[in-house]
């Protein structure tokens, strides 16, 4: 009876928060050396921004900054923190310049904290959650661009490591695996306007290929954002 108390417990918890919430991808889709882009937009993981630069006509440097601040009714905190610089390879596929190809490789640390007041019969549990973790992703992507739209189909492979992580009930959980975590994140870029300015949305799934302990969910979910996208070549 007592663990089967426990699990409910833990079966709550996980049902409301994970020890990992993706940022928005960052497909540029450069044209040629000097192409800059700068974006920003607010979705399920928080507000962010992103920053690209093509070095030249094939390589290019991209930045990400992700924050989400939630608080609830129910006396909880939810606080996302994380950045990441990455290294960009683009080309075009045929002579016909129809399809682009975009392979970003990525680092940033993260930080989480959050609190949680579940009840529970007969009593109510406070969880308490903390770690910095690392992660390291490669992101290829295939898409189009025109003056006024782009489309990006994209698949980032995701490896987490968490690092000081600390939870009010990690007795129950000692005998858990925390790393490393991998995730498959496809998804689907749009953006529509004009050449240097365009609204873009993205949607797309969180796949937790390595769900080994009981605070992350095992199953696949969802997740969204909406922003503005604006384009300049500094060379120009």
């Amino acid at each position: 009876m007592k663990h089967l108390y426990y699990l409910s417990i833990i079966i709550l918890f996980s049902s409301c928060n994970s020890l990992y919430k993706p940022t928005t991808l960052n497909v540029p889709l450069h044209e040629e050396a000097g192409d800059a882009q700068i974006a920003g937009g607010w979705g399920v993981s928080g507000a962010e921004l992103q920053l690209s630069y093509a070095l030249t006509d094939n390589f290019y440097v991209s930045t990400n900054a992700q924050f989400l601040l939630k608080k609830t009714k129910e006396d909880s905190l939810s606080n996302y923190k994380s950045f990441d610089i990455a290294a960009g390879y683009y080309s075009w596929l045929d002579e016909e310049q129809s399809i682009k190809l975009d392979v970003a490789l990525g680092y940033g640390p993260g930080n989480l904290d959050y609190h949680y007041l579940v009840q529970t019969i007969p009593m109510q549990v406070r969880f308490n959650v903390s770690s910095f973790y690392h992660r390291w992703y490669i992101q290829p992507s295939l898409g189009f661009n025109f003056d006024d739209t782009d489309f990006a189909i994209s698949m980032r492979a995701v490896v987490i490591h968490h690092s000081n992580f600390t939870d009010h009930y990690n007795q129950l959980v000692k005998n858990v695996t925390y790393n490393p975590l991998a995730y498959l994140e496809p998804a689907v870029t749009y953006r529509k306007g004009f050449k240097n300015f365009k609204l873009t949305a993205q949607t797309g799934l969180i796949w937790p290929v390595t769900p080994r302990h009981a605070l992350q969910r095992p199953v696949i979910s969802g997740y969204g954002s909406i922003g503005v996208n604006i384009r300049f070549n500094v060379l120009r």
